[in-house]
């Protein structure tokens, strides 16, 4: 199997702009996603994929100063990116690294891709903190996505309408079960937090152990709750309450019959719901 992680990164954003070359113990923020995917045995290259614009320049220095090959698409249609790698690669599965999670789990994307086994959209069921979990896409649910979607958010047309593609969640060790920790960067006091962490754990060439982290903020509830009061974006927001919605909804009608509706309200055919529940990874219970 030939996987391809894919590392999204701009120089602007909203919230912190150039965040992903900050410094975290002495390296680059983009520089710790590299590394910690170069952990995974499975992953048989690593992408940048950003942007034409001259602001990710300094970006594409950092790819190339470690040999990461670069991708430069569309402003606003991650999907474009992300498909025009796979159409070059043409891997197995794609493994998808958005670059404002220095500390995710390499040991995740390691089960995730013990477990795939070509699914459309594999990802993880057991509650992680925010920055910790990945995703891993198969090249044609890619395809399927983009035709219908642009946006940020690559999942997000996955989870609106996840009868129509084959998706399946997996549980991970509970040990990596912290959901009460913000472990992800997209302000100044998640930049603050990460850079303490960085500060106390990071030894040049080593990863830092997501498990140690745990052990410390556990240890010092004061710095775990440096930014605690920070607001999640609304699209992350979006789709963890998309997520507890019902795939499907039966309403009787006035008529006196059924009728079927999908997680976004829209009404279909009794055959459409019928091939349907066929792609859902059911569980017994």
């Amino acid at each position: 199997m030939k996987v391809v992680a894919v590392i999204h990164a701009r120089m602007t954003s909203s919230r912190l702009p150039g965040k992903v070359l900050k410094d975290l113990g002495g390296r680059s923020v983009f520089y710790h996603h590299y590394e910690r995917l170069s952990r995974c045995a499975k992953i048989d290259k690593i992408y940048l994929a950003t942007s034409k614009s001259e602001t990710n320049d300094p970006l594409r220095e950092e790819a190339r100063r470690y040999g990461v090959p670069c991708y430069s698409g569309a402003e606003e249609d991650l999907l474009e990116r992300y498909t025009s790698i796979a159409r070059k690669e043409s891997p197995d599965a794609v493994v998808r690294c958005g670059c404002d999670k220095p500390l995710f789990s390499y040991e995740v994307v390691d089960h995730l891709l013990d477990a795939y086994d070509g699914e459309d959209l594999l990802y993880v069921t057991t509650p992680l903190g925010k920055g910790i979990g990945s995703e891993v896409l198969s090249p044609a649910a890619l395809e399927r996505i983009h035709e219908h979607y642009r946006g940020p958010a690559i999942a997000k047309y996955v989870f609106e309408y996840p009868h129509l593609f084959n998706t399946r969640g997996v549980e991970v060790d509970d040990e990596f079960s912290r959901p009460e920790f913000r472990l992800t960067l997209d302000t100044a006091e998640d930049y603050e937090l990460l850079k303490t962490i960085y500060d106390r754990f990071y030894e040049d060439g080593v990863p830092v152990d997501i498990r140690e982290v745990f052990k410390y903020l556990d240890d010092n509830p004061d710095i775990a709750n440096i930014n605690r009061f920070t607001e999640d974006k609304y699209v992350n927001t979006y789709l963890k309450d998309l997520q507890e919605r019902a795939v499907f909804s039966v309403y009787q009608a006035r008529s006196g019959r059924c009728v079927v509706r999908n997680r976004m309200g829209e009404v279909i055919s009794p055959g459409e719901f019928l091939d349907a529940v066929g792609k859902l990874d059911w569980e017994e219970g």
